[in-house]
């Protein structure tokens, strides 16, 4: 069983790196997140998808594309799942977001 602050920790690594494709958090994100903080919002997202890309994980891949696409809310929240479970499994990868 997940930890619940990871699981709250890789909540929030989500909605920060993909928050900006959801409609609902998208005035949000931008209000809280400028300059500087974009750009490593931006870097985080390609962390994150590099990763699942390199694990070959085809369900957070899609999550990904319809975030991007359509900024859906259930799949940002299904990614977050993935990375809490991955976050779980690889401590390194904790550590590195």
């Amino acid at each position: 069983m997940s930890d619940p602050l990871v699981a709250i920790t890789a909540a929030e690594i989500v909605r920060l790196a993909f928050g900006e494709f959801v409609k609902t958090t998208a005035k949000e994100t931008t209000k809280r997140l400028t300059g500087e903080a974009l750009a490593k919002a931006g870097a985080l997202r390609t962390k994150i998808v590099r990763w699942f890309r390199h694990k070959q994980n085809r369900k957070a891949e899609s999550a990904i594309t319809v975030i991007q696409q359509e900024g859906d809310e259930k799949s940002l929240n299904k990614l977050s799942t993935y990375l809490d479970d991955d976050m779980d499994d690889f401590p390194g990868l904790a550590k590195d977001l």
